[in-house]
Formats: C-alpha cells, sequence, structure tokens
C-alpha cells in the first residue's frame, strides 16, 4: 500500500518501510515518528508464504511456537484493508477458544485499526470504516457447519484446522466465494481457504494426505471430492522458524526445555512438528519403526508356526467401510532366553458399499486358494449388534457364506459396559510393551507384543490417528465418517475378544528337543536325558497308534455288524 503520513496507522504490505506486513503507528507524521505494531521479527519466512499465497488452499502447519496466530490475526487484517467491502471468517471448535487465542489478540490493537467489535454470543465480528467485516464462528458440529452453505466470505480461515473433521469444514469451503474480484489497486483477488494447526486431531489424516504435510500428496481413498494436488499449498513451520523463541533467547531456552520435559509423542510433534505423535494422540506408545514386520517375515513366521490359529475381527458396514483384519500368533525367542507370544495382524480389507452377502464374497475371495489359511480359522469376531434375536439376521447372513466354504460361523465380539474402552486400552497395552529379540529385524531388536505386517497399511495409519476423547476416559473421538473409525473397530473386535493360545504341538515341542542334539555344547548327560525323553516319546507314539487303531475297529464294527477282527493264534 501506499505510504500516507496523515493516516494514524500504516499498513506496509508492500515493505516500503522495511519488511513487508508491518504496521505502525504514526504518531507525529514522520518517518521517525513511526511506532512498530505488528510482533518483533513479524513475518518471519514462513509467515510471510502464508500471507502472500495466492493458492485456493493453503495449509500452515507445524510445532507449537512458529506464530501461526499472528499469521491470522495480520492476514485478514491487511485484506480487510486491501480489499474494501469484504466479508471474511475465522473458525475454531469452540468459541470459547477462539476468545482467547484470535480474538484476544485483535482486540490488543487500538480500535481504530482494528475495527469495531461487536460482541455476540453467536456472531462476534469487527466492522472496518471501509466496508470490510471479519466475522468469527465456532463449528462443533456438522449442523454449525452447515449454516454457512449459503454465506459469501472472500477468505475463509480455519485456527486449529486438524480439530475439524473434514466433512464439516467441506461444507464450510463452499462458502468460499465473492462477486470481488480485485482489490483497491486493481489487482486480481480470489477467495480463499487457509488454515493453521499443530499435528493432530480428528481431522488431521485428511489434511496431511491432502496438502502432502509429511507424505505424497494424494486425495484419501474415502473421500468422492475433485482433487487437484496444485491447489493445496503446504507450509511447513517449526520453532526455529520463529525469531521469538530462537535458540539463543531467553524465552527460546525456557520453552525447548520445557518441550524435552515432555513424552517422546507429545515431543516429537510440539518440537519438531511431526505427524505421528501429538497432544491428544491416544496410542502415544505407538512407535511405527518397530511394530511394522516385513512381508517375507511373516510368510516364513506363518509357515513355521503352522499350528497357530487365525482369528478375524470384522466391522460390517454398508454406509460406512466395513473393515476385516486377520491375525494369529507367533512365539519368538527372547534376548534373555525365554520364548514369548506375540499377536501378528498379516492382512486387511476396507471395503464401502458391499451387503452382507457381498462382505463375505470380499472376505472368502481374499483366501481364494489358500485352504490351508482357512483351516486354520478357529474364531470370527463380529460386533454384537449384527446378531440380534431374527433368523435372518446381519451376522446370519455372513455366516451362512462362510459355513458353506468351509470357514466357521462368526461369533459375536466380547460385549460389557466398557468394552469399547476396555478394548481399545487393551490395544495400548500390547503397543505398549516392549521385548527384545534373539534375532529380530528393528533397531536394537526391540519390538512391541503387537506385530503387524507391512501390508497392513489402513491400521498402520489409523493408530497414530485415534485422538483421545477428553469427554470419555479412556475412548476416542468418534467424530465424523472417517473410515479409520471402522478399521479401529474391527480390530479391536479381534484383540479384546480373543484368548485363543497358540499350543505347540508334542510333535513341534518334540523335534525342537531332538534339534539340540545336533547342536554344539550339549554336555553327555544332557544328550542321555535327551535319549531318555526320545525313546520315551516313541513308546507314546505306539501306544498312541494302537489307541487309534482300536478307535477304528470299533467304529467299524459299529457301522458294519458282520465286520470282525481276525483272531490271533
Amino acid at each position: 500500500m501506499a505510504i500516507d503520513l496523515d493516516s494514524p496507522y500504516i499498513l506496509d504490505q508492500a515493505g516500503d518501510l522495511g519488511p513487508k506486513y508491518r504496521v505502525y503507528e504514526n504518531r507525529d507524521g514522520t518517518e521517525a515518528g513511526l511506532r512498530l505494531m505488528t510482533p518483533k521479527g513479524f513475518p518471519h519466512a514462513r509467515q510471510l508464504e502464508y500471507l502472500e499465497s495466492v493458492s485456493p488452499y493453503t495449509f500452515f502447519a507445524g510445532q507449537r511456537g512458529n506464530g501461526k496466530t499472528f499469521c491470522a490475526v495480520f492476514d485478514n487484517l491487511f485484506r480487510a484493508y486491501r480489499v474494501p467491502g469484504c466479508q471474511q471468517i475465522i473458525f475454531r471448535r469452540t468459541m470459547g477458544e477462539l476468545r482467547r487465542t484470535i480474538i484476544a489478540e485483535f482486540l490488543k490493537l487500538p480500535e481504530r485499526l482494528r475495527g469495531r467489535f461487536t460482541d455476540s454470543a453467536v456472531s462476534p465480528r469487527l466492522q472496518f470504516d471501509n466496508g470490510s467485516v471479519i466475522h468469527f464462528a465456532s463449528v462443533n458440529d456438522e449442523a454449525a457447519a452447515r449454516k454457512y452453505l449459503s454465506g459469501e466470505f472472500l477468505t475463509v480461515t480455519f485456527d486449529e484446522w486438524c480439530e475439524i473433521p473434514f466433512k464439516w469444514w467441506s461444507f464450510i469451503t463452499g462458502s468460499a466465494r465473492s462477486t470481488i474480484t480485485h482489490d483497491w489497486k486493481g489487482s486480481p483477488v480470489i477467495a480463499q481457504i487457509k488454515g493453521l494447526s499443530n499435528p493432530g486431531g480428528v481431522g488431521a489424516d485428511v489434511l496431511r494426505h491432502l496438502f502432502g504435510a509429511d507424505c505424497p500428496k494424494a486425495c484419501p481413498k474415502n473421500l468422492d471430492i475433485l482433487y487437484d494436488a496444485g491447489d493445496y499449498y503446504f507450509i511447513p513451520a517449526i520453532l526455529d522458524d520463529n525469531p521469538a523463541y530462537g535458540p539463543t533467547t531467553s524465552a527460546g531456552k525456557a520453552y525447548r526445555k520445557m518441550l524435552d520435559a515432555q513424552p517422546k509423542a507429545i515431543r516429537n510433534a510440539w518440537k519438531y512438528g511431526k505427524w505421528t505423535g501429538f497432544e491428544g494422540m491416544y496410542f502415544d506408545v505407538y512407535d511405527k519403526d518397530i511394530t511394522v514386520i516385513p512381508r517375507d517375515k511373516v510368510l516364513t513366521l506363518m509357515a513355521r508356526q503352522w499350528w497357530m490359529p487365525v482369528g478375524l475381527g470384522i466391522d460390517v458396514g454398508t454406509v460406512h467401510h466395513a473393515y476385516v483384519c486377520w491375525n494369529t500368533l507367533v512365539e519368538l525367542p527372547l534376548q534373555n532366553g525365554e520364548k514369548h507370544i506375540f499377536v501378528l495382524t498379516f492382512r486387511e480389507l476396507l471395503k464401502k458399499g458391499l451387503s452382507e452377502r457381498g462382505l463375505a464374497g470380499a472376505v472368502l475371495d481374499e483366501m481364494e486358494g489358500d485352504d490351508k489359511l482357512k483351516k486354520r480359522i478357529s474364531k470370527i469376531y463380529l460386533s454384537p449388534e449384527t446378531f440380534g434375536e431374527g433368523s435372518r439376521t446381519r451376522a446370519r447372513v455372513i455366516g451362512d457364506v462362510f459355513v458353506a466354504d468351509g470357514v466357521p460361523r462368526p461369533i459375536p465380539s466380547k460385549t460389557e459396559k466398557y468394552s469399547r474402552p476396555n478394548g481399545l486400552r487393551q490395544m495400548f497395552t500390547l503397543l505398549a510393551e516392549r521385548n527384545v529379540l534373539l534375532d529380530g529385524w528393528t533397531e536394537g531388536n526391540v519390538v512391541p507384543d503387537w506385530l503387524i505386517s507391512e501390508d497392513c497399511v489402513e491400521l498402520l495409519e489409523a493408530l497414530p490417528w485415534a485422538t483421545s476423547d477428553p469427554e470419555h476416559d479412556g475412548d476416542i473421538k468418534k467424530e465424523g465418517d472417517d473410515p479409520k473409525l471402522d478399521v479401529l473397530d474391527g480390530t479391536r473386535y479381534f484383540i479384546y475378544s480373543n484368548h485363543t493360545s497358540g499350543e505347540k504341538p508334542p510333535s513341534e515341542v518334540y523335534k525342537e528337543k531332538m534339534e539340540l542334539i545336533s547342536q554344539g555344547g550339549i554336555t553327555p548327560m544332557k544328550s542321555m536325558r535327551l535319549f531318555v525323553e526320545h525313546y520315551r516319546r516313541m513308546q507314546e507314539l505306539r501306544t498312541l497308534g494302537a489307541k487309534q487303531q482300536s478307535q477304528i475297529a470299533q467304529w467299524s464294527r459299529s457301522r458294519h455288524p458282520r465286520t470282525r477282527m481276525p483272531k490271533v493264534g
């Protein structure tokens, strides 16, 4: 903007007086009398990217202390002056949070600069002399989001965007439209959706993929939208970007010390801006690096331990997604010489829009040609509400298809008053445990009690996505219709309900012991004990064989009375 020393406040967007996007108070009509109104060091490089972005969607996100609040305040303030008569709106989950952050920062500015504040429980707003208005609103459910379908706003800003489910904010983005096409200088302007956030929250995973926060840009499979990756501009921001919290400043040192005292998951998000750990992350003990097991290792273990049972967890859905996970148990030697049983999730299926018969058929198709796997299935768990009392319940229909193909009929998952939080905590406990394998595939050979195949992409992404519900202890937030809710429910049905042990067959126990004879370091006395055990085992097998022959003979006589066993002697 042109510098007007007759104006009481100067908004220097072009940088005529220094860095761009600074606001000055004009105290005596001279440049020497200008007093800086914007925070010291504002804007830093990342903030400047946000202020100058012309992308339809812009997302400023990262760790705490990166200056995102000032970004939202001054971005809307500058645009209110640059585009007279424009309407802008800033959203957050609750009005209380919005008042403590964005609104509080606006109100620190003189009224003549930030406009007249009209307080209202429903629609507080700032009104400027040039006709521009900045509205403030909360969006804590779908109904609140739908209220803005008919609105028209040049800028829609979401503070803590990750806390808002995709379905809610997608309603609102339809209101990012305006008949104003140029600013006061004649430069073109477009309606924009802009947001700022720390990692973590019910909407984080969708934003992470749409903007490519720490992964390639892509539209999540569950979203039916027209997606142009070029419309989405991501600005990663970390603490070191903000000079106010520089590593050599007293404020920066104190803040970093506080961050270092946080649990690992929170520390990763707040200090390093990582998206695999964040404040409120339910499974904050989850470490993908030690939980994932390679596909070839899964195949080897399952082939060697063929006696271990396989169980399925199924979350049925037609309007929502249906999710199926295949699980088994594996025994692995630990570094301390003991052997330990681990839960292994090795296969998954995520489908939408299938009938009960269609879902059952899809599960069987997934095991097509693998008769050994079908024979190992011992339990299949479904949600209790799929059973009911009728003769044609959803569970019954699914079971009929399974039974016809030699697969067990499903049974209800464990149900009790607190089965959901208890099941989630059981999953948490398995992920929290740490074991050191004798010969592993991770750094230090450390693994949790629950191993997940690299093929189970949906489950591996759902675990870090889950956010704790502050109103229901031990539960996760269930807002929106993200398929990751279905993924976690299907997995929970198996983890919490299954108590099958993988008891090793006597033949395998014997085989392991006999293999010790060929290993070095076996004492003669120990070899003799093994030989005695071998002799006893042979006797057991002969006795078992004779008993089986006797049972066969009895069955044969009962079926064919004229059949007689030949007499001896």
